[in-house]
């Protein structure tokens, strides 16, 4: 079916509309461009990668701390993996640069297991324990206070306006 959009000096024709051209719209618009179909993709702002896709702390979640069994939960886990090929395909720089959750504070210290089990729950796996001196080596400007904490080694970091360009 072929919805119709009102110009200002005619009427056009598509098959698809997406509302928003942050990086979910036009993650769609790329997807569903593979295909002999008509996408167009509208957005209240001038331009692509308006709100959240332009404040947003640029790091590609391995979702190993989201709620378990929650939507989020299932596509960030999902997603994760998917970066490597999107980026070498778009030629966005990415990179894996690990994330460490240190725990300053006895009360921090103890729920790293619970964050642990967490990320278990959530099918990702890779998390680990590090000890205060093992962080400290791989991160000196860590509080020397830190008595441990977790490291996440597939974190990752993206330019998200470069990824919205080239996603439109």
């Amino acid at each position: 079916r072929q919805m119709c959009i009102r110009d200002r000096k005619k009427m056009l024709k598509t098959d698809v509309v997406i509302i928003g051209a942050g990086a979910v719209g036009c993650a769609i618009a790329r997807e569903l461009s593979k295909y002999q179909i008509d996408v167009t993709v509208v957005d209240k702002n001038e331009d692509i990668g308006g709100d959240a896709s332009k404040s947003n702390s640029a790091i590609i979640h391995t979702g190993y701390d989201a709620s378990p069994g929650t939507l989020e939960s299932e596509l960030v886990v999902a997603a994760n993996p998917m970066y490597d090929e999107l980026c070498r395909d778009l030629d966005v720089p990415f990179r894996r640069i690990g994330a460490i959750l240190p725990a300053i504070t006895q009360e921090q210290y103890e729920k790293l297991p619970e964050i642990k089990a967490k990320a278990f729950k959530n099918r990702v796996y890779d998390v680990e324990y590090k000890t205060g001196k093992e962080l400290l080596e791989m991160e000196p400007n860590l509080n020397p206070e830190v008595k441990g904490g977790l490291y996440i080694p597939r974190e990752s970091i993206i330019d998200p306006f470069i990824l919205v360009q080239a996603l439109a």
